[in-house]
């Protein structure tokens, strides 16, 4: 019962651990706070991505999802934000054989990376990879979950 008592505490403890850096590359962590307004632009994705991102920018700009709980307003139609958000996008397909060569399990993973760049200059204000999901739309959620933090954090350690 001990055992269990102090688990259950050392895991409580590690939850509420504060954040000590940003998850993210940002070469200038106080030039985040500059921004007002940004884009999600597809970059490179095209076809069924590109749809896939648009799909995922109309759902997630809905209230109480990732893209409302970024402190920069949204400019859906890329008119002129202060930054541009892209996603690049890679997959992985593994494919698990079954007897006589027949595939069994065909699965493909998802990993993107969100770059956010000033959109004047074209400069890369932050970068960070998402969490490797089998659902690209799951993998579009988790960058940007990641750079909520982030902004939260600079925010947190420049209002010091």
């Amino acid at each position: 019962m001990k055992r269990l008592l102090i688990i259950i505490l050392l895991v409580g403890t590690a939850a509420l651990a504060k954040q000590k850096k940003l998850i993210g590359k940002a070469a200038d962590p106080s030039a985040l706070l500059k921004v007002q307004t940004f884009c999600v632009h597809p970059g490179q994705l095209a076809g069924a991505q590109a749809d896939d991102l648009k799909h995922f920018v109309a759902e997630q700009s809905k209230p109480a999802r990732i893209l409302t709980k970024l402190p920069w307003r949204l400019d859906s139609a890329c008119t002129n934000p202060d930054a541009v958000a892209t996603l690049s996008v890679q997959f992985t397909s593994e494919t698990a054989g079954g007897a006589y060569g027949i595939s069994v399990i065909n699965t493909r993973n998802y990993l993107s990376t969100l770059t956010v760049s000033e959109r004047s200059s074209g400069k890369v204000l932050y970068q960070v990879k998402g969490d490797q999901n089998m659902r690209e739309d799951d993998s579009f959620i988790s960058p940007f979950a990641k750079l909520e933090k982030d902004l939260n954090f600079v925010q947190e350690t420049n209002a010091k």
